[in-house]
């Protein structure tokens, strides 16, 4: 049998600029109670990347891609889609924007993910 899963009340999330402005949804707003509240990471994260595709989506993109590995170990049988949904909840991948830049270079911006619906199984020792 599993464990319970454990559920703790985070709060909500509020994207703000370095000017303290807050995002609405759909602008900036000078006052915090304007700005809509995000109850996921996931949501946040999405709303950041709608902010910056609004500046940056009439550039030229180009794709990359880069394998994510996962390693599972249990001797409990756990099916794909019990997995995809563990990572969806717990697995992050960050870029520290503020410190090193949104793209490589200057005007550019690197957009990351994940696509965990196309996770599949590779090697079972």
């Amino acid at each position: 049998t599993r464990p319970p899963s454990r559920t703790r009340s985070r709060p909500p999330i509020l994207l703000t600029r370095p000017n303290y402005n807050c995002w609405t949804g759909t602008d900036w707003a000078e006052y915090e109670a304007d700005g809509r509240l995000y109850v996921s990471v996931n949501g946040a994260g999405l709303a950041i990347q709608e902010i910056l595709l609004a500046e940056y989506g009439q550039k030229p993109m180009r794709r990359f891609v880069a394998p994510v590995y996962v390693g599972l170990y249990s001797e409990t049988d756990v099916t794909l889609n019990e997995i995809t949904e563990w990572l969806v909840r717990v697995a992050r991948l960050t870029v520290d924007a503020e410190r090193r830049g949104n793209g490589p270079v200057g005007e550019s911006l690197g957009l990351t993910m994940i696509d965990w619906s196309k996770l599949k199984e590779t090697k079972t020792t």
